[in-house]
Parts: structure tokens; sequence; C-alpha cells
């Protein structure tokens, strides 16, 4: 029986095989930084020499010394200084009773909090007595911080072909990584025989063909001879994993709940062809991470935008029969465009804007430049619960622009003092939404300018009337796709 399925964004697969959940990807970007996975096992056996989960009895494994859990587990999770935490999704499984009450919860504490807290999974990917499960936990790790993540009160049954762990996969961007394409897929297999899985991807940004893959596999037995991992036609193979047993149940430590495995496979075509065969084991491939590294960031990038002002000048009025002086704040709305070049933490620009009054319009060009902050974890803070909503390609900036402005009077000017030089300061941040990009921010802009008009009042009475441009406050919201 053969099945077609295809991953959302980039990703098109084919697989065929029993049992089986089509694997859709549930996070993709291209960012400077890394992803990380812990995780641990839930049900251990009393015989640590037995090599398969059908000759042992599998018993809880308690990792917390809490008389109140039924079982438990912890990892450490570190990561680099100044990192911003993108996505954190968490995932656990096990094989339960005929009653499959509960395998939607899991007990889950983090570093900086003293209790458990309950969680219901945001989807189960299969509801049988072999079960996934997986909750997005972005705003926990957030504020949980780098440190032991404990898991406890996984249901699953014990004795002879039981099993249960946990993983907590978590996306970092920081300005020191490499700029990579990361996407995490999940989904359920169930080999048998032979199944395969075939990668499309876009080889564009690529610096070199190679792409590095995490799979996570539950249920592999040790010395069940021939299983294996077929990456482009060649069958894998390291240290841990033998050639003929490749799924043997190593994650950094020997066990008998799950498998975590890192090879490589080269771009030919396209695609990364992967086959998973056997002949006696059986077991259930649920997870991969693939990460492709990418050249430097390089974008142009033209933004239209609209704001408001809030202006400050002088005014000298000269009217018979005496003349005053005035200073004047005035708001008024202002509209340009933002053209230039991004180059990683750096952008350079040109700025196009007019700002208009009622005695006429304020134009101005100006040249600058951006630095863009990756640096900000005082955000996260700042933001609390809310922190996850600012994951999604959040770049706060600061910078500047030099230029000139030019006053264009609907009055009769009478002389050539319209053109002065202007300078400014902003921060702001720009953010995307799907295919559109959002960008606000707030400037201090000074100008050093003088007009000159002469009129007639509604009194018909002459006038001159001189006007000393000296700064404004504005705020932008611009949008670019």
């Amino acid at each position: 029986m053969k099945k077609v399925i295809f991953f959302a964004l980039l990703l098109p697969v084919f697989l065929k095989g029993e049992l089986l959940v089509p694997f859709k990807t549930n996070y993709n970007d291209k960012i400077y930084g890394d992803v990380v996975t812990i995780g641990g096992i839930l049900q251990t056996p009393k015989n640590h020499r037995a090599k398969n989960n059908d000759q042992a009895f599998m018993y809880d494994f308690d990792d917390d010394n809490n008389w109140y859990t039924k079982n438990s587990s912890k990892a450490e999770l570190m990561y680099p200084d100044e990192s911003f935490i993108r996505i954190a999704k968490l995932y656990w499984w096990g094989r339960a009773t005929e009653d499959t009450k509960g395998i939607n919860t899991i007990k889950f504490k983090t570093p900086t909090t003293n209790e458990y807290k309950e969680l219901t999974s945001d989807k189960t990917i299969t509801k049988n007595r072999r079960y996934i499960s997986m909750k997005d936990v972005t705003t926990e790790v957030i504020l949980g911080k780098e440190g032991e993540y404990f898991i406890a009160d996984l249901i699953t049954e014990k004795g002879f072909h039981s099993y249960g762990g946990w993983v907590l996969v978590m996306v970092y961007e920081n300005e020191m990584g490499r700029r990579q394409e990361i996407t995490i897929q999940d989904g359920y297999f169930h080999v048998t025989k032979r199944d395969n899985l075939s990668i499309e991807l876009d080889p564009k940004e690529m610096l070199t063909k190679a792409v590095d893959f995490t799979l996570f596999t539950i249920d592999g037995d040790r010395e069940d001879k021939g299983d294996n991992l077929i990456v482009n036609g060649k069958k894998a193979w390291d240290e841990y994993n033998n050639i003929d047993d490749y799924f043997n149940g190593f994650n950094g430590k020997r066990n008998l709940s799950y498998d975590k495995d890192h090879f490589q496979g080269d771009l030919i075509n396209k695609k990364v062809d992967i086959e998973f065969t056997t002949k006696k084991d059986i077991y259930h491939p649920f997870l991969l991470i693939s990460k492709q590294k990418l050249k430097p960031f390089r974008e142009n990038f033209l933004i239209p935008y609209y704001g408001a002002n809030y202006s400050f000048f002088t005014s000298n009025w000269s009217i018979n029969p005496a003349p005053r002086k005035e200073p004047t704040a005035s708001a008024t709305l202002s509209y340009g465009v933002k053209l230039g070049h991004e180059r990683r933490k750096w952008r350079a620009f040109v700025d196009l804007s007019q700002s208009n009054w009622s005695n006429g319009s304020l134009q101005t060009y100006a040249f600058g430049g951006d630095y863009i902050f990756y640096k900000y974890n005082h955000l996260k803070r700042l933001l609390g619960p809310f922190a996850k909503y600012t994951n999604r390609h959040l770049r706060p900036y600061f910078g500047g622009s030099i230029g000139k402005s030019t006053f264009q009077t609907n009055l009769v000017q009478e002389e050539d003092t319209s053109e002065g030089m202007t300078w400014e300061i902003h921060g702001g941040t720009y953010f995307k939404i799907g295919f559109v990009k959002f960008e606000a921010n707030l400037k201090y802009v000074h100008i050093d300018l003088t007009v000159k008009e002469s009129g007639i009042s509604d009194n018909n009475i002459p006038f001159k009337h001189e006007v000393t441009f000296k700064n404004s406050i504005s705020t932008t919201l611009g949008v670019s796709f």
C-alpha cells in the first residue's frame, strides 16, 4: 500500500507504512541560532542488561524523589547567553493500558517553579495504546530559563513490551550563531518491513549540499539485527549505531524507550531520500529535525509608511498694527517610503517623507542606518507570559539619519530660505506575520529651517510671517511584503 502526503511549507514527503500518521511541519524558519533537545525515560527495566523490552519487565522510573508522583524524569537545558527563545515544544509518549484516559496530560516543572504544573497537550499524534502527545511550552521555557526540567506522571503500563519517555525541543536565536534553516516535523511511522521518506529542500541559500538531521524513534531493540537507516541509498552508521542494528535504544545513554540519532544527507536533485528497513525489530519514528547551513542574511527592502508628527516651531507675525511672536506646536500626518539594504545586524537606507500643514508641506530626504538587536532578554522579562507572541521575527533596532528638508508654502514666499539640514535618532522594531512585515518606530527629528512668507489676512490686511522649524517627535507604522 502506498500513500502520498505533503509536508507543509518546503518539505513534500512521500511515505508508506502501517498505522501512519502523516508527518507535518510545525516549525520552519531561517535564523541565526540553533536547536537544542533534552529528554529522558519514564520507564526502565529491572534487568539493566536486557536488550529489549520484550524480554524485560518495565518499571516506572523515579528521578525526583517525590512520593506524590507516579514516575518522573529530569534533564538539564543549556543554551548560549543572550539567546532569544523562538519556540519550545514538549513531546511525551508511552504504551498505555486499554484505558487511554489521561494520555494527553503530563506534569511539568521548570527551574524557576517549585511545584509541578499539569499540562494538557495541544495535539495527540496517536490516540491508541501507543500514543504520542505534544504541547507548546514556549512561555514556560522562556520564564524557566536554564537548568533542570522535570516531567512526571506519564500514563503508561508496567510490564513487558512497555515504554515511556519525553523530549523537549527548543529553537533559540543568537547573534553569534550560524545562519540555518531549521525545520521540525512530527508524525508516526510503524516500521515492520521497509518505509520510505523523500524530502525536498530548496538549495538556493545553502552553503553546502549537506543537511543535518536529528531523528527520534520509539521502541528500538538492541541486537535485533536487520534494522537499517538508509540515506540516499547508503546505510548509515556511527560509533553508537551498528550498520545492521541502527535503532537500538540509544539516546546518549542505553535504554529501551527511544533512540535519538544524528545523521547527514546530501541534497541530490533537491531531495534527500531516507529509508527505514527491518527484519525483526519494530520501531516508530515520530520526530524529525533538519538543519541547513545558509549564506549570511542579505535583503533589499522597500517599506511605505504612515505616521503622526508632533512638531515644535516658532512663528513671527507682522500684522498691522502690531507684530507678535509665538511658540507653536502642531500635530500632523506624514507619509513616506524607506528603501535600503539589510545584512544580518545592520541596514542602510534612504528615507523620503512628507508632512502637510495648512499653509504648506515639508519634504525630507535623508540617508541613515540601523543596528538590529538580537540581545533582548530584558524584553522577554517585561512581557512575561506574552513573550511567546514576540518570538516570530521580532527585530528591535536603533539608528539615525541625516538629510535635507524643504518647505513648500501655499503663501507668497519672499526669499529662498526654505531649505535646511535635518537629523534624527529613532528606535523601533519590525516583525512578520506570514509574508507581511510590519515596522513601527518612535523618532526625534531636529530641523534647522526658516521660511519667510507674506499674504493677505481674512480681513484683507497684509501680513508677513516667518516660521523657524526646530524639532518634532514622530511615530510611524510601515508595512511591506
